[in-house]
């Protein structure tokens, strides 16, 4: 089992020393279906107790970044 993340707002140096234009410019890449806003630690977290608790759930690799690709190099 394994999760993909991307565009969490964390307590990481990179967020923290960032200017707030940095992030609106981050949450723009959000499909307007989802919302305009950085991931929370919590929903990272919400997904890591569903994972271990679902006995059913298997071989998988689950994308929590709001629908936003990033493009290869």
């Amino acid at each position: 089992m394994a999760t993909k993340t991307l565009l969490f707002s964390t307590a990481t140096p990179r967020f923290t020393r960032a200017p707030q234009e940095f992030a609106r410019l981050l949450c723009a890449l959000v499909p307007e279906e989802y919302p305009q806003r950085l991931g929370k630690p919590a929903e990272i977290a919400h997904l890591s107790v569903f994972i271990a608790e679902n006995d059913y759930l298997n071989a998988e690799c689950i994308r929590l970044d709001g629908a936003v690709r990033m493009q290869p190099r």
